[in-house]
């Protein structure tokens, strides 16, 4: 039976051989361009790390880290070591709430198929929430201009289709959904869009499902996500924000030194704390006592 289940695992997403040669994931928009890369790094410390120091060398027992109910791709499979540099990492907004969502994102076929989302996170007061998980079979793309996930996917040769999201409340909300099956095309809008039998849903032609989202495959072909991502080669292992709650040098900023390099990073945001200027008997920086700084 082509149940729910089957629908938003398989057929609101896409195959590797079927869908991802034409898959690609548009630029972001100027209205939601990402913030400042440090303070995004500290924020998602916590999921950076697990991914250099357990996904990535292929440590994770199951596809899971259970330490903080984390599942993963099947991408990830089998738990082997891979290269640092064949993963990257997108900081962007997807509901213009001010707070970037973070893409972990697959690089190896993207000569060949594009590049692939694995997971995608957010921040839920502050903490690091694992929103989704990609497939072999599914991947997403950021709808342009609109703040809206496309998920893409496949449950075979014959069956696939598309499901939108919005970002509410750290949690995917389906509004829309379309699946292909057998030569016919199924569509079911509003809340709770996934969980209509699709016998009950409307049935509609290829050509009003493209009309109605050219970014699709068999529309309008969009430019590759290329830009703006960072590579887990050149991550260096940070803090957690909890960790580094000693460093607050304002309300919303922190501080944290290189000692190896002598850089200090200040990130956040807000005003940060008055401090006295170095020679007086007064309030120093506290990256001033004892620190060497060359930048």
């Amino acid at each position: 039976m082509f149940n729910n289940f089957f629908r938003r695992l398989a057929a609101c997403v896409i195959s590797t051989s079927f869908i991802l040669p034409s898959l690609t994931i548009l630029p972001l928009s100027e209205t939601t361009a990402e913030t400042d890369k440090d303070a995004n790094e500290i924020a998602y410390a916590e999921v950076l790390n697990t991914y250099v120091e357990k996904v990535i060398p292929g440590k994770l027992d199951n596809g899971r880290d259970e330490l903080h109910n984390w599942a993963f791709s099947d991408m990830w499979m089998p738990p082997s070591a891979k290269n640092t540099s064949d993963f990257g990492y997108k900081f962007y907004d997807l509901n213009c709430d001010g707070i970037d969502e973070l893409f972990i994102i697959d690089l190896r076929f993207a000569d060949q198929y594009g590049i692939h989302v694995n997971e995608i996170y957010t921040l839920s007061n502050g903490i690091p929430k694992q929103i989704t998980t990609g497939g072999a079979r599914w991947n997403y793309y950021v709808v342009d201009s609109e703040n809206v996930l496309g998920e893409i996917g496949s449950g075979g040769a014959y069956t696939h289709g598309y499901t939108y999201y919005h970002l509410i409340d750290s949690e995917l909300v389906a509004f829309e959904t379309y699946t292909h099956d057998n030569g016919t095309w199924y569509f079911a809008e509003g809340e709770g869009c996934l969980n209509i039998p699709m016998e009950e849903m409307q049935i509609i032609t290829e050509d009003k499902v493209y009309s109605e989202h050219h970014d699709t495959i068999g529309g309008i072909e969009a430019l590759i996500f290329d830009e703006g991502y960072y590579l887990f080669s050149d991550y260096k292992v940070k803090d957690t924000q909890s960790n580094i709650a000693g460093n607050k040098c304002g309300d919303n900023a922190y501080w944290t030194l290189d000692e190896d390099t002598g850089t200090l990073t200040i990130s956040g945001t807000g005003p940060m704390y008055d401090y006295d200027a170095i020679g007086s008997n007064g309030n120093y920086a506290p990256w001033f006592i004892e620190k060497s700084i060359s930048s």
